[in-house]
């Protein structure tokens, strides 16, 4: 399966999605972007680990199933200093990213293939995965 990659600005914080490894160096605001590395903050397990929650529907003529996505046992809070930026359902065949912002519930339903990773980005905390 193919590897996402996550870059951060240290500068201005832009995030960049690697789809495709042809160099090694990102650089934004005339600064080297940083990797960011999966599940490797201070933050706590179980209020950042994407999870599924419960099974929304099949989609027959894609051979996929939608669920509805959660961060964390604990749900994650969603304030203004502090949220779920996004959820994503990465396969080979297909990437969904679904955006979420400061109030909402963190959460979202997502198309997931058989062979699906799920991923989430915290503002504060950085990206996990499951």
């Amino acid at each position: 399966m193919k590897q996402i990659k996550v870059y951060k600005c240290t500068v201005c914080g832009n995030i960049i999605l690697k789809l495709e490894d042809k160099t090694e160096a990102l650089s934004c605001c005339d600064s080297p972007m940083i990797m960011l590395k999966v599940n490797r903050t201070d933050g706590a397990v179980e209020k950042h680990v994407p999870y599924i929650k419960e099974k929304v529907k099949d989609c027959k003529a894609t051979g996929t199933t939608i669920y509805n996505i959660q961060v964390g046992n604990i749900p994650h809070p969603m304030e203004t200093e502090h949220y779920i930026n996004w959820i994503g359902s990465f396969s080979n065949d297909a990437w969904v990213i679904k955006w979420l912002k400061p109030g909402d519930k963190p959460e979202r339903n997502l198309r997931v293939d058989p062979n699906s990773t799920l991923y989430e980005y915290c503002n504060v905390h950085g990206l996990w995965k499951k």
